[in-house]
């Protein structure tokens, strides 16, 4: 087969979970060593970090028209592009598909976000172009859910949540879970709390969150579940929240004015994923309350990295998570205070989490999700 993969969030600067997919995609499919021509398009040129195969070929289609730049590579030049190779299979992965595109087309559809929450980012700082961007999205999503040959998903629980939406979909949509990058599955806790000690002062076993301009993330429910415990729980663990944008601080610094624990957290912002392993790995517990998760990344992360886990018992984390997390209510502040001070206290749960959560991350592989993908290009190369 000639096969089109529409890989420019690999080649983006921004960092997150598109990004983590099509990097983990590309680099399982090049271990395969599989017999088809694999045409891979970026939107800058990109560093292919595994040995790169004879059948694999980078075509970079910029984006670079303002507003518009990113609907037009997708609608009108990577399709033309694709035409041109004679692509019998083409794969987009970010949810949205173009009106039209040589060969049977796959979309990967990773959750219905979009679809439940409206137009989000719906907060009046938002630019005209994210505003016009969402408003694309949401459009194509719709479209590609009703139009693609195939449609992969991260997780049973998405799976259903697409049937259910879109019930012509039965019978095209294929769950196939995603992996953490490799490098947390390396992560040792001596050497991850030499590292946190050196760049940030930071005494290892502290509470670990994650902070997001998603409301979904929940971060303020893990804030306030570590200002509930006890003041001897919490002496000499402090509360550590790594940000994903600098803009973030504000808000969290009057939560922890509010909550009285200001002094006792200490605030991270945009680290890379070398910093994350040591910072997931140095951890006593990680606590991610999310409130909704097509697939739910870091859960899976902190468990490679062998970190106690304490997350939410909805939507697809506990098909994640298996037996080898600690699931609660996300919105029962009290039950999460309850769970970390378990943890935090008693030694023998705390290890059990580690040792169930490495086995856990085990299951997941890339070479399992693009071995599955390959099957799912092969069958809608059939129809």
């Amino acid at each position: 087969m000639q096969i089109a993969i529409d890989a420019r969030a690999a080649s983006n600067t921004q960092t997150g979970g598109f990004k983590t997919y099509a990097e983990g995609l590309l680099e399982g499919l090049a271990a395969l060593e599989s017999p088809h021509t694999f045409w891979v398009y970026t939107d800058r040129p990109y560093q292919f970090s595994a040995r790169r195969p004879a059948n694999f070929n980078f075509r970079v289609v910029p984006a670079n028209l303002k507003l518009i730049g990113a609907g037009w590579r997708e609608q009108v030049a990577m399709p033309l592009d694709m035409a041109s190779r004679g692509v019998d299979v083409a794969h987009f992965p970010y949810n949205t598909a173009p009106l039209w595109a040589r060969g049977k087309r796959v979309v990967t559809i990773h959750d219905l976000i979009l679809l439940r929450d409206g137009a989000a980012p719906a907060r009046a700082s938002a630019t005209l172009h994210h505003r016009l961007m969402n408003q694309y999205n949401r459009l194509f999503l719709l479209w590609a859910a009703r139009t693609a040959n195939a449609i992969i998903t991260d997780s049973d629980f998405s799976a259903k949540e697409i049937v259910q939406r879109f019930p012509r979909t039965n019978g095209r949509v294929h769950a196939i879970p995603l992996a953490a990058n490799s490098i947390f599955y390396r992560a040792e806790r001596a050497e991850a709390a030499a590292y946190v000690q050196s760049q940030w002062g930071l005494p290892a076993d502290y509470v670990l969150a994650l902070g997001s301009a998603d409301p979904r993330k929940n971060v303020t429910a893990s804030a306030r579940a570590y200002a509930a415990l006890p003041e001897a729980v919490r002496h000499g663990r402090r509360l550590v929240v790594v940000l994903a944008h600098e803009a973030l601080r504000p808000a969290m610094e009057r939560l922890l004015t509010e909550l009285g624990i200001a002094g006792e957290a200490t605030m991270l912002v945009n680290q890379p994923r070398t910093a994350m392993q040591k910072i997931y790995a140095a951890a006593a517990v990680f606590v991610f309350p999310t409130l909704y998760e097509g697939f739910g990344m870091p859960p899976l992360e902190a468990m490679a990295c062998g970190t106690p886990v304490i997350t939410s018992n909805t939507t697809s984390i506990p098909e994640i998570t298996g037996p080898a997390a600690l699931l609660v209510d996300p919105q029962e502040v009290r039950a999460l205070a309850r769970a970390l001070e378990a943890v935090l206290t008693e030694a023998g749960l705390a290890e059990a989490l580690r040792h169930k959560g490495r086995e856990q991350a085990a299951r997941f592989s890339w070479e399992r999700t693009a071995r599955e993908t390959l099957a799912v290009y092969s069958s809608a190369a059939a129809q």
